[in-house]
Parts: C-alpha cells; sequence; structure tokens
C-alpha cells in the first residue's frame, strides 16, 4: 500500500541499543563542544548572567580541547560501532557453523 507521500513505507525502525549510544554519544560530544563556547557566561551575582572575558579560554587551549573531544569522539563512536559489528560477525560466525553441522548430519544420513 502507497501512503499519502507517494512512497512505500517501511517497517517501523526499532530502537536498538547501538542506536542509543550512538545518540547519546552525539548529545554528549555536542555538549561539550557547547559548553566550551558558553563557558564564560555564568551566574554568580544576584541571580544575574554575567559574561566575564576572565574565564574564557585562549585560543591554544580552545584548540586543544576541541583536539581532546574529537580524540575521545572518534574512540568513542570506534569502540561502540566496532562492538556491534564484532557481534554480529559472531552471529553469522555462529549461523554458518549451525548449517555446517545441519549439512554434515544430512550427509551421514
Amino acid at each position: 500500500m502507497i501512503g499519502h507521500t507517494g512512497m512505500v513505507p517501511s517497517k517501523k525502525e526499532e530502537m536498538t541499543l547501538k542506536k542509543v549510544m550512538n545518540g547519546y554519544g552525539i548529545c554528549a560530544f555536542l555538549g561539550l563542544i557547547l559548553s566550551s563556547l558558553n563557558h564564560p557566561v555564568t551566574g554568580i551575582e544576584n541571580m544575574q548572567i554575567i559574561h566575564s572575558r576572565e574565564l574564557r579560554m585562549h585560543q591554544n587551549e580552545m584548540k586543544g580541547f576541541f583536539l581532546f573531544i574529537l580524540a575521545t569522539a572518534v574512540l568513542y563512536f570506534s569502540l561502540i560501532n566496532g562492538y556491534f559489528v564484532q557481534k554480529v560477525r559472531r552471529a553469522a560466525k555462529a549461523a554458518t557453523q549451525q548449517a555446517v553441522k545441519l549439512r554434515e548430519k544430512k550427509e551421514q544420513k
């Protein structure tokens, strides 16, 4: 059945642990980047928002912090996605081994 958009509707995508972990990583690392840009904004005196230039990171500090965020993001996403790729490989290997065993049993009969 064709939907109102003219496209064939696809199956509902299920929420998997991989999607949740990738979504969490995106939110966490974007939050780190935004917090580094908003760091000089504080709310100290009389519940007022103050912009302090003394708290601002210098260019070298900002560059180092962004490189740190980039390195940890690459490590995080490679570990998360590597885990799930390895999990799929293990499942495929187990299915292949099971198919070979079934084939051997049929040949023995």
